[in-house]
């Protein structure tokens, strides 16, 4: 019996990938939003940023307002 893998499976990351990572992260971008684009998994490009020293957002924060503050103009 033979088994084949799926291509996505394990696939090395290149410097082109690491690089447009890295990019998309220093812009801002959500990970299930650069997962898509580099056709990984959010996972995978958790573990990729952690090991390469980047911190990433996974959802986007509301912005609270305070009862006893005034809203900033």
């Amino acid at each position: 019996m033979t088994m084949v893998l799926n291509k996505r499976v394990r696939r090395r990351w290149t410097d082109a990938e690491d690089a447009d990572l890295r990019a998309r992260i220093d812009a801002g971008e959500l990970l299930p939003v650069i997962a898509r684009a580099l056709d990984r998994t959010q996972m995978a490009c958790s573990t990729r940023a952690e090991s390469l020293g980047l911190r990433t957002r996974s959802t986007v924060r509301p912005v609270r307002v305070g009862i006893h503050h005034e809203p900033v103009v």
